[in-house]
């Protein structure tokens, strides 16, 4: 008769799974999720992509800021001459360019950024209500309340969209969607009650929702542009920073309000 220790057999162990075996089922698993969260992306994204892959793909050439008039008269075409009737572009919505990189019309509270044509109105909201500032952001470039105005001392801080949600009503979904293609050098005009402030870009870094210091008086006169990146999120705000040129600065008055410190930056998403 054998003992029980002679007839004792040990559980078989299941096979060792391959671990190539294990990753792809995960990633035939995951694939489908992430080809879904792509078409998302393109479809909520698509037009503020499309202008960046054309700017890419073509870089326009763009008139000098300097071909822009020192004085507005509405509806002015660069270089003389009124625009209002011969050019038929209104002064309000978004102004085009021609094909030599001239916009079509010059507008009084408008900002100019010949490289990357735009030419939108300047909004300016009533507070620093974060419903305020995002209704504001549908109808142009904001000026957040309290930084400084054009021919004041400091820093006059605009932010627009660079990419927003299809279905909502407004021209201004990707206004700023090329202001990440600014480098050091470029020009950048604001009209202000009829005059031309003219501004050359110095610096552009990218901070964190909750950098405010951005917004925050300067001993330089200089306008600072801002936007979320990358497209289609709040993520990152990409801060493009310009100093005024012409007039001289030397003879800005000192600002009249000063800007309440918010806990982010303005964006939506």
């Amino acid at each position: 008769m054998e003992s029980p220790e002679a007839t004792y057999q040990a559980p078989a162990r299941p096979p060792r799974r391959d671990p190539a075996d294990v990753l792809w089922r995960f990633a035939k698993g995951i694939f489908p999720l992430v080809l879904i969260g792509v078409a998302v992306y393109l479809v909520f994204n698509f037009p503020a992509l499309w202008t960046r892959l054309t700017f890419m793909v073509s870089s326009p050439e763009s008139a000098s800021a300097a071909t822009l008039p020192e004085v507005v008269r509405t509806g002015t075409l660069p270089g003389g001459g009124d625009g209002a009737g011969q050019a038929g572009v209104p002064c309000e919505g978004n102004i085009p360019y021609d094909g030599s990189g001239n916009p079509r019309a010059i507008c009084d509270n408008y900002i100019y950024i010949p490289r990357i044509r735009v030419a939108a109105p300047i909004v300016r909201p009533a507070s620093t209500s974060e419903a305020v500032i995002n209704d504001a952001l549908l109808r142009g470039v904001i000026k957040y309340p309290g930084t400084a105005d054009p021919g004041e001392k400091g820093n006059l801080f605009l932010t627009g969209h660079s990419s927003y949600y299809w279905w909502v009503d407004t021209d201004y979904r990707n206004v700023f969607a090329l202001v990440p293609e600014l480098r050091v050098g470029d020009e950048i005009v604001v009209y202000h009650r009829g005059k031309r402030y003219l501004y050359r870009t110095h610096r552009t870094f990218e901070v964190a929702p909750t950098h405010t210091d951005v917004l925050k008086p300067t001993r330089e006169s200089m306008v600072t542009l801002s936007t979320c990146v990358p497209v289609g999120t709040s993520y990152r705000r990409i801060i493009i920073r310009a100093r005024q040129i012409s007039p001289d600065p030397a003879t800005n008055v000192a600002p009249g309000e000063s800007a309440e410190t918010p806990a982010r930056l303005p964006g939506v998403r």
